[in-house]
């Protein structure tokens, strides 16, 4: 049996912003109840970003802001679904963290509409 598995970046992005794409928009149960995984791909260094969001219709949540700056037809429709939203394109702006083992992370500070 042959299978070949290609590692993604393991180091994070240094803090700034970054064009990135959509990969996955999917409601996930987590211990801390539902919440969406956001996948970007940061493509021209090879990195996946991933974001979680409360599924919330309020303006200042994550989902909100985050849905309607990918796709701005979202704010007039009132809800996204993942069609809305997977494979446009958006930029990033990350900073970096580090988690409980110590590792740096990248964090999303804010999602900001593609550049025309």
């Amino acid at each position: 049996m042959s299978f070949d598995i290609t590692f993604g970046r393991v180091e994070s992005l240094p803090p700034g912003i970054y064009d990135a794409v959509v990969d996955s928009a999917e409601l996930k149960d987590t211990r801390y109840g539902e919440k969406i995984l956001f996948d970007f791909t940061v493509p021209e260094y090879g990195a996946r970003i991933p974001g979680w969001a409360k599924p919330s219709t309020h303006p200042k949540s994550n989902s909100y802001r985050w849905s309607t700056a990918i796709n701005a037809a979202i704010k007039a429709n009132g809800r996204f679904t993942p069609e809305d939203v997977v494979g446009r394109k958006c930029r990033l702006e990350l900073d970096v963290y580090v988690d409980s083992e110590g590792d740096k992370k990248n964090k999303i500070v804010r999602v900001l509409p593609a550049e025309e």
